[in-house]
C-alpha cells in the first residue's frame, strides 16, 4: 500500500546492516536554517546561506512536498576511509554537505521513515565554485499495520514486532513497538516475502510466520501468556555455574535451521548462585525448534537443540565440557626454537596462533574431537602435520619440527612502472600447506625449505592490488610479479519494471583465464540510476542485476584495467 497521510503512527526502526551508522565513521553535524522565510527559488535559497559546494534538496517521491525539519544520516565511501555526516533539513527540505574533500563518493542516505537512497555524489572542486543543488526524491515504501492482543482480545502495548528478510546481501530486519491500543506500523518495507516475530517479555513469542508485502489487510497477532522453564547450567564437575549467559535461537524448520534462524530479542539472562536461569518467553507453537546456548569465558560454549514441547516438559540441564587446552613448541631441524611461526589448528575449532619468542604456543577452550596441527614460516617451510584426538583430558605438549625441504620459491614484487613494492602481504598455498609472509622493502620475497608440491602464490589484497601465480614448484626463483592497482567501474541502470530496489553483482567471467576472484554484491534503492564500484581487481567480469535474489539483467565481458576507471556502461533490468 502507498504511504498514508493520516496522523503519525508508531514508527519502525531498522536493525540490519544498512543504517548508515558504521563504527569508525567520522560524524560531523550538518547545518540548516529553518528560521528565515522560505525563498522562492533554489538560487535565492543558496545565496543567503554560508558558502557550501553541495546542497541536497529532500523531496517526497512526488517531487513536490519538501521533507523539512528532519534528520538524515549520510555515509560517503571515500578512497581512504568512510565519512559520515548527520544532515538536518530546514523547513524547505535543504541540507548542506560540509567539510568533505572534493571528489566522487558512493553515498548512502538513511532515514527511518524512507527507503535507503544510494547514489554517486560529486563534491565540486574550488572554494568559491557555484553551489550545486541535488534533488533527492524519497520513497516511503510499503508498510504493514496490525494489532497485538491476548487471547481475550485485550490490547497489549510495548510488543516488539519485527520483520526480517533474508536477502542475497544479508539479513534485513525492521521493527516497530505497539502503542497503548496494541496497534503497530512497520514502515519502509519492500515488496516480497518477510518473516514476522512478535515479542513481549510476559508472553510467548509469536512466529516466525510468513508475511507477504504488500499485505491485503491489517494483521491481528494474539499472544499467549508465558510459562516459565528452568534452565540449570553446571560446571564440568557438576557443580552449579553462576554468572553463565543463557540465550535462545529459534528456527522456522529444523531442516532449514542454518539459513533461516532468527535471534530471539530477549535481554541477557545470567544464572544465579544455583546455576538457574528462568525462560518465560518461548514460541507459542510447540513444534518450533529452539537452541538453548550457555556461555562462560572459562569453558567452551554448550548448546542443546529441542522443540518447545520437549523443553516445556521439564527442566533442561546444560553441563559445560571441560576446558581443554593444547600447547607445545616449534623447532627447526637442528632442534632450535622458532619464533613467530604460524601454528594452525583445524578440527571442531579452527584457529591459529603465532609462536612466542621462545617458540611456544597455546590453544585454550578446545572442544573434544579430532584435530590437525601444523606450523609454517616463510624462512623454515612447514612442519609435518600432526593428527590427534582431544578427549576428556588435555593432550600432552606437542613438538612441531620443521622438515628439510626440496627447494625455495623466491622473486620480487613491483608495480606496473617497475618500482619495487615492499611490505606487501604474500600467501603461498598447496594441499594442506598455508604460509604467510610480506615482501621486503626492496620488493624481494623468499619461501625456503618447501616440501615437494605444486604451489599457488598470491600477492597483495583489495587495498594494494592483487597478483597471482599458479603451478609453482620448489626451486623456482627470480619470479617477477606485478601487483596491479585496483580499478573501478561506473555505469547507468535502465529499468522497465516497477521501482522495487535491486542489487548489482560483479563476478569473474568464466574461462581458462579466470583467476578465481571472489564475486561481490552491492545493494541499491530504486532512486539510483548511476553506480560507481571501486577497488576492483583487474580482470574480465560479468555484471548482474538482481531483484529479490533473481537475475533480471546481465552485461558480460567487462574489462577492469589496472588503476583505471571503466565506463560508463549501461545495463538494462527487466521487470
Amino acid at each position: 500500500g502507498p504511504s498514508r497521510k493520516e496522523a503519525p503512527q508508531p514508527t519502525s526502526t531498522e536493525t540490519g546492516n544498512e543504517t548508515g551508522n558504521e563504527t569508525g565513521n567520522e560524524l560531523t553535524d550538518g547545518t540548516g536554517s529553518a528560521k528565515e522565510p522560505a525563498p522562492k527559488t533554489e538560487k535565492a535559497k543558496v545565496a543567503r546561506e554560508a558558502p557550501s559546494l553541495l546542497v541536497l534538496l529532500m523531496l517526497e517521491a512526488d517531487g513536490e512536498k519538501p521533507v523539512g525539519n528532519e534528520k538524515f544520516t549520510l555515509r560517503l565511501e571515500g578512497p581512504a576511509k568512510t565519512l559520515g555526516q548527520f544532515l538536518h533539513t530546514d523547513s524547505d527540505g535543504y541540507a548542506r554537505i560540509s567539510d568533505v574533500p572534493e571528489g566522487e563518493y558512493p553515498a548512502l542516505l538513511y532515514h527511518p521513515r524512507y527507503l535507503l537512497d544510494r547514489r554517486i555524489l560529486t563534491i565540486p572542486a574550488g572554494r568559491f565554485s557555484t553551489t550545486e543543488v541535488v534533488k533527492v526524491l524519497l520513497e516511503k515504501g510499503l508498510f504493514l499495520t496490525g494489532k497485538v492482543t491476548d487471547l481475550r482480545g485485550k490490547a497489549i502495548k510495548e510488543v516488539k514486532v519485527s520483520l526480517g528478510s533474508a536477502t542475497t546481501d544479508g539479513p534485513r530486519i525492521l521493527s516497530a513497538i505497539s502503542g497503548d491500543d496494541g496497534t503497530f506500523t512497520v514502515e519502509t518495507l519492500t515488496a516480497g516475502a518477510w518473516r514476522l516475530t512478535a515479542f513481549h517479555s510476559a508472553y510467548k513469542i509469536s512466529g516466525p510466520m510468513a508475511i507477504e508485502i504488500p499485505a491485503e489487510e491489517d494483521l491481528t497477532i494474539q499472544l499467549v501468556e508465558a510459562t516459565k522453564v528452568n534452565i540449570f547450567v553446571e560446571n564440568p564437575d557438576g557443580t552449579p555455574c553462576e554468572g553463565a549467559r543463557v540465550s535462545i535461537r529459534i528456527y522456522d524448520d529444523p531442516t532449514d535451521a542454518p539459513a533461516m534462524s532468527l535471534p530471539v530479542p530477549i535481554p541477557k539472562i545470567l544464572t544465579d548462585a544455583k546455576g538457574l536461569a528462568v525462560l518465560d518467553n518461548l514460541p507459542e507453537d510447540p513444534r518450533v525448534v529452539v537452541t538453548i546456548f550457555a556461555q562462560d569465558a572459562r569453558y567452551p560454549a554448550k548448546s542443546e537443540r529441542v522443540t518447545v514441547d520437549e523443553l516445556e516438559g521439564g527442566n533442561l540441564v546444560l553441563r559445560f565440557p571441560p576446558s581443554l587446552s593444547l600447547g607445545g613448541i616449534v623447532l627447526d631441524p637442528g632442534g632450535n626454537t622458532v619464533a613467530n611461526a604460524r601454528v594452525a589448528l583445524k578440527g571442531p575449532n579452527d584457529r591459529y596462533v603465532r609462536s612466542s619468542a621462545n617458540g611456544t604456543f597455546q590453544f585454550n577452550n578446545l572442544r573434544p574431537g579430532k584435530y590437525w596441527l601444523q606450523a609454517s614460516a616463510a624462512s623454515s617451510g612447514v612442519s609435518k602435520q600432526l593428527i590427534f584426538n582431544v578427549g576428556e583430558e588435555s593432550p600432552p605438549e606437542m613438538e612441531l619440527v620443521f622438515e628439510p625441504g626440496t627447494g625455495a620459491i623466491s622473486g620480487w614484487l613491483e608495480d606496473a612502472a617497475g618500482q619495487p613494492l615492499g611490505l606487501i602481504p604474500l600467501i603461498l598455498t598447496a594441499k594442506d600447506i598455508y604460509i604467510e609472509s610480506v615482501s621486503a622493502p626492496s620488493g624481494d620475497f623468499s619461501f625456503a625449505e618447501l616440501p615437494k608440491a605444486t604451489y599457488t602464490l598470491r600477492a597483495g589484497n583489495a587495498k594494494f592490488g592483487q597478483a597471482q601465480r599458479d603451478g609453482l614448484l620448489p626451486g623456482a626463483d627470480d619470479i617477477r610479479m606485478i601487483v596491479a592497482k585496483p580499478g573501478s567501474l561506473r555505469g547507468i541502470i535502465e529499468s522497465a519494471g516497477p521501482a522495487l530496489g535491486f542489487s548489482l553483482r560483479l563476478q569473474e567471467h568464466p574461462g581458462a583465464e579466470a583467476r578465481g576472484i571472489p564475486a561481490r554484491t552491492w545493494r541499491f534503492t530504486a532512486q539510483v540510476a548511476q553506480f560507481h564500484l571501486e577497488k576492483l581487481p583487474p580482470g574480465l567480469y560479468d555484471l548482474l542485476v538482481l531483484r529479490q535474489g533473481k537475475e533480471t539483467g546481465k552485461l558480460e565481458g567487462i574489462i577492469i584495467r589496472e588503476g583505471e576507471e571503466t565506463g560508463p556502461v549501461s545495463i538494462f533490468s527487466r521487470e
